[in-house]
């Protein structure tokens, strides 16, 4: 790697290793004879906020999941994630009824949950063998690139919020909601690995949040900024949402960056004329 962030790249691989070993994700075996091995490869992805500005280097170790045979190596994929109506929505009740409101990540989300098949994978680039009988790789947890591995990881958040008195909405199951003792409603967004949570008082919060690190490893981002890269800003009375650095990027992708708004969708003075 000749990139002058050389040093930036390897700590986000180091990282994502390090999380694989200390969720035990994955375990050195000797492969079973006629064993199906998936391959997998490094995703690397430079993440950023809602302004384009740089916030971390991210590397994840995928696998080929359009390699696996379905009724063998997964079943279902279905998984349902929050919709951006529900999130306007969620701030919207938020300032209805006076919320707090904090964010939360889930980091390496997918290697929480159990893996419900039986597959293995060949050592990645990087992978320091501990057993030199070790001929290939059990997985043991969810891995990013396997199809089930999303609807895992959702199956085992629904589990640990219903732990903590939650019910999902019927409309959208990304949207989670609890009634404190006191009648206020607490609130959380989730969309795959980002966490709202909306609460009457930062103690509603804390409990939350405290619930959610007992079984991940979370984040605590705080109040809102930046989410799916909406760019969110607290307002006196209110919240305001917005895309701006979106659609500049748009606009320049698709060269109409000095395009000008019209207010008819024909050029004034155009003539139609009917056929025939």
């Amino acid at each position: 790697m000749s990139s002058p962030e050389r040093r930036e790249w390897e700590k986000a691989f180091e990282s994502e290793l390090t999380s694989l070993i200390n969720n035990k994700t994955l375990e050195e075996v000797v492969l079973p004879p006629g064993a199906k091995v998936v391959s997998t490869k490094w995703v690397c992805k430079t993440k950023r906020d809602a302004d384009g500005n740089f916030l971390k280097h991210k590397a994840r170790l995928v696998g080929r999941g359009f390699t696996q045979r379905y009724g063998i190596d997964y079943d279902e994929t279905y998984v349902p994630v929050g919709r951006m109506t529900s999130m306007r929505i969620f701030f919207v009740e938020a300032v209805v009824h006076g919320l707090l409101i904090w964010q939360m990540d889930a980091e390496t989300a997918f290697l929480n949950p159990d893996m419900d098949r039986v597959l293995y994978i060949s050592f990645p680039e990087g992978w320091e063998q501990q057993d030199p009988k070790a001929t290939g790789l059990l997985v043991r947890k969810g891995l990013y690139g396997f199809k089930q591995s999303a609807r895992l990881w959702w199956l085992d958040v629904v589990a640990k919020l219903s732990a903590l008195d939650f019910t999902h909405s019927d409309a959208d199951w990304g949207i989670f909601v609890r009634i404190e003792p006191e009648g206020s409603r607490t609130i959380v967004f989730v969309y795959v690995d980002d966490f709202l949570i909306a609460g009457k008082t930062q103690k509603i919060l804390d409990s939350v949040r405290n619930g959610l690190k007992a079984s991940y490893k979370m984040t605590d981002i705080g109040a809102v900024s930046s989410v799916l890269g909406v760019k969110i800003e607290k307002l006196d009375h209110g919240y305001a949402l917005s895309q701006g650095h979106y659609i500049d990027t748009v606009l320049e992708r698709f060269g109409m960056t000095d395009c000008r708004p019209e207010s008819t969708p024909i050029a004034v003075g155009t003539k139609l004329v009917p056929e025939g």
